[in-house]
């Protein structure tokens, strides 16, 4: 078959051939390029070997020589057929010689013979059945219609057969025999387009509901075998012969493409549940609308029968169940049960007491604890309260409770309430009521939206930074908030609030110094007095810091400056755990292509050192020195470096053991004393000491403590390092900078060491007695409030600034526990004390 195909063609473009003379014979390329002008499917031609094969199969007397020609500028060999005019000589037929004498071929793979059944003077037609198969009782009819004007036609079944089918563009034919016998073998044994099988008599529609596809019945009397199979409405009939397909490209469309659906037939005795909404009929959605309201009909009868049943049986007993159940009551002396026990049950018996629930009236304890479980798990209270055990407020009116003080941007006087009021219900002292001011920046999503309130409709999301910020600037400027800047209060005693915030776009020092003193003053107004400021090692909270000390060192002048409204000192810190995390990036950088070389006294320090430490420990012992060391400490990714507790890890006393174990063993392989890392076991001993006294739970309680001796210590390492480095010669100044840790490493560190010296100085000379806990002077507690933010709006990184407000009177609320799902991992349980009733108005505020 494939060899018919190839016979005609490449018969067709040969005989163009005859116009060359015996001098200007043609090459392959020639015989290409007229090939690649008749074929349809390019990708199908052949190559020049398989061509060369076929021009000599057809002409058997050609002649084939190699001849050398230059091609841009090379020279080349190519074969070069001659012969070709009187090779491609043959018998013409005139169209009476057609109509009268010509006799198509018997093909070989058809038991039947081409019939002349159509005879005129500009047409004549042949047709042959080669088959015994039937499609839906119909024969399989071949037509072949040749036509004056050298064109021809091919019909299946009574359909035309397009020429693009067979992969070509040939529309005429030639007049010569072999041409004709060539065409009539190749119209008998193409093979035909079947469709593809299908289990069920079906039709497929498109989008618009068109039919573009219907299932046949085909059948074969000589094997008896029946089969089902689907075919497009637009099929080609025939296939491909330069193609491998088994079906036309029409029916592989139906086949595969998404867009048509089977559909079953549109019987009206056809339950139509499951059927798409979009094929049905409009008497179809409303049989579907009522079927759906009759069952939530029935489900909510059904509901409301099972409610009634099991309160009935709740509440009816047997008369000796009755009796047990009133001596057991009876029996309890009120003097035994504590006062919310007795409180709870007199507002239950009140409320079930009362006719209307508008006329609940619930006991300020009873608004705390639900506040505290909704603002929790909404649906968890939803449930408690829908399950008719207990009588509790609703929802709306919890809300109602919870939105009373609105969460604007900047200093709010019914915050500052709030928060003075849970100061007087824990009885703080002048020491709880004194402690740290704690800011950072957390980056939420772009987005502005308008909010109505009493009314009154407002922008939301947009940077708002105070009128004071606008007349700095000159003018106000309009754009979209990225940041939002959070102050937090914490007490020396542990108490903790949250109180103002701003929508920013990464504020810069100057903006940052205006509003930490409005913060200073706006509090001290309400009786509370900020000691120390405390913030992690942003490039904006260290230019706030240096912007105290009017180009002074700030280590000289021990990170303290006088309050200029209390005329006392005010510390500046920075947190140890991000710190900590500086100092990790230090020795991760130090390799060979790092941005840094940390040296010691021509010693090196590199993150290779801790490499081979953790993989020796791993490889050699099977209970490991440092357990808590995975690979995941040293395969660090963005949101990896964020950990404090990875950078912890791998500075910390256990690390520190570690190493000193690795060396042990070197030495023992060496048989000498290796000291390679001894300038690494100090750093660690540095680091450690710092990880564990300024993170220690255990309090501070006089200037007598080791511990200061010891953090101090491991400052002045540092501090001699660093003046080693200073004073190296003989390189560039970038080059000696590497030797080092980073100058702002430097600077943060010192800041944690010198500033919570000299705070728990100042305290313990100031309050008798105070203890100062370390591990509550660090940015954890802000971190831990933007955990809680995303997590409270889905689990959203960054939520957008509409939601942080709302959100934040949920914390506060809520927060008797916190979360561990944060880069600071959990922080203390000091709760936002619930307020009895909201809003507070406090009528006396101490004044300055």
């Amino acid at each position: 078959m494939y060899r018919l195909w190839q016979t005609y063609t490449v018969h067709t473009p040969l005989s163009s051939l005859s116009t060359y003379s015996l001098e200007k014979a043609a090459s392959l390329p020639d015989i290409t390029d007229s090939l690649r002008s008749v074929l349809v499917e390019k990708e199908n031609l052949p190559n020049e070997n398989e061509l060369g094969r076929i021009v000599r199969g057809i002409f058997q007397s050609v002649k084939k020589t190699q001849e050398t020609v230059k091609i841009d500028g090379s020279t080349k060999k190519r074969w070069v057929y001659s012969n070709l005019v009187e090779c491609a000589s043959q018998t013409k037929l005139a169209w009476s010689d057609i109509i009268t004498s010509y006799s198509p071929p018997k093909p070989e793979t058809s038991l039947m013979c081409w019939v002349q059944n159509k005879c005129g003077s500009d047409c004549v037609q042949w047709m042959i059945i080669p088959s015994d198969c039937t499609c839906d009782g119909k024969r399989l009819i071949r037509e072949l219609r040749l036509y004056k004007n050298s064109s021809y036609e091919f019909y299946v079944m009574s359909q035309k057969v397009s020429n693009g089918s067979f992969g070509h563009n040939v529309e005429t034919f030639i007049p010569t025999k072999e041409f004709l016998d060539n065409l009539f073998e190749f119209c008998a044994a193409v093979p035909l387009c079947r469709g593809f099988e299908v289990d069920v008599e079906k039709s497929t529609h498109d989008r618009h509901g068109n039919i573009v596809g219907s299932a046949k019945r085909w059948e074969s009397t000589s094997t008896d075998q029946t089969s089902l199979r689907h075919s497009s409405k637009n099929c080609c009939m025939v296939l491909s012969v330069t193609g491998h397909s088994v079906i036309c490209k029409c029916c592989a469309n139906v086949k595969f493409n998404s867009f048509y659906k089977t559909l079953k037939p549109r019987d009206v005795n056809v339950d139509h549940k499951r059927k798409r909404e979009s094929f049905m009929t409009q008497e179809e959605l409303l049989d579907k609308l009522h079927e759906e309201k009759k069952q939530r009909i029935n489900a909510e009868r059904r509901e409301k029968y099972a409610k009634e049943k099991v309160l009935e049986e709740m509440k009816v007993f047997h008369s000796d169940d009755h009796s047990d159940f009133k001596t057991l009551f009876d029996k309890i002396e009120e003097s035994s049960l504590n006062s919310e026990i007795k409180l709870f049950w007199e507002v239950q018996r009140d409320v079930l007491a009362t006719p209307n629930s508008k006329g609940y009236r619930w006991h300020p304890k009873i608004i705390r604890l639900c506040l505290s479980i909704w603002s929790r798990s909404p649906e968890a209270y939803s449930q408690l309260k829908a399950s008719g055990m207990l009588k509790l407020p609703s929802g709306r009116l919890l809300s109602m409770y919870k939105n009373s003080v609105s969460q604007k941007p900047g200093l709010n006087d019914d915050v500052m309430q709030w928060l003075l009021h849970e100061a007087d219900k824990l009885n703080l002292d002048s020491f709880g009521r004194e402690g740290g001011l704690i800011l950072d920046e957390m980056a939420i999503q772009e987005d502005l939206q308008l909010k109505t309130a009493n009314g009154v409709s407002t922008l939301v999301g947009l940077v708002d930074l105070g009128n004071d910020n606008d007349m700095m600037n000159g003018a106000k400027k309009v754009d979209l908030a990225s940041h939002v800047l959070q102050f937090v209060f914490i007490g020396n005693t542990g108490f903790r609030f949250p109180f103002a915030h701003w929508p920013t776009k990464e504020v810069d020092p100057s903006t940052l110094y205006i509003l930490f003193w409005k913060a200073v003053f706006w509090l001290l107004k309400g009786g509370i007095n900020i000691r120390y400021c405390c913030a992690d090692g942003g490039e904006a909270n260290r230019s706030l810091f240096k912007m105290h000390f009017n180009g002074k060192d700030p280590v000289k002048e021990k990170f303290t400056v006088i309050n200029p409204y209390t005329k006392e000192p005010l510390f500046f810190i920075m947190d140890i755990a991000h710190n900590v995390k500086k100092l990790r990036n230090n020795v991760l950088k130090s390799t060979h292509k790092g941005t840094r070389n940390l040296t010691v006294e021509g010693q090196p320090i590199s993150w290779k050192q801790w490499v081979d430490a953790f993989e020796w420990d791993q490889k050699t012992n099977s209970l490991p020195v440092h357990h808590r060391l995975t690979v995941n400490h040293f395969e660090l990714g963005y949101a990896t470096k964020m950990r404090n507790h990875l950078a912890e890890q791998v500075l910390n006393r256990d690390m520190l053991n570690l190493m000193k174990v690795f060396q042990e063993n070197l030495s023992k392989q060496m048989g000498r004393p290796v000291h390679d890392l001894d300038k690494a076991i100090h750093f660690l001993q540095a680091t450690s000491t710092l990880i564990e006294n300024l993170n220690s739970h255990q309090p501070y309680t006089s200037m007598a403590d080791h511990r200061f001796d010891e953090i101090l210590m491991s400052l002045k390492w540092f501090q001699t390092w660093e003046e080693e480095v200073k004073s190296t010669e003989g390189m560039r100044a970038t080059d000696r900078n590497k030797l080092f840790i980073s100058n702002k490493t430097m600077f943060d560190v010192s800041s944690s060491v010198i500033g919570f010296t000299e705070f728990c100085k100042y305290s313990f000379q100031h309050h008798s007695c105070c203890n100062v806990y370390a591990h509550r002077l660090n940015s954890n507690i802000v971190e831990n409030v933007f955990c809680q933010q995303r997590g409270r709006n889905g689990q959203n990184n960054n939520p957008t600034y509409s939601q942080y407000g709302p959100t934040m009177n949920s914390i506060l609320m809520g927060q008797t526990s916190t979360t561990k799902k944060s880069n600071t991992g959990k922080v203390d349980s000091l709760s936002f004390y619930k307020p009895n009733k909201l809003p507070v108005n406090r009528s006396k505020i101490t004044k300055v």
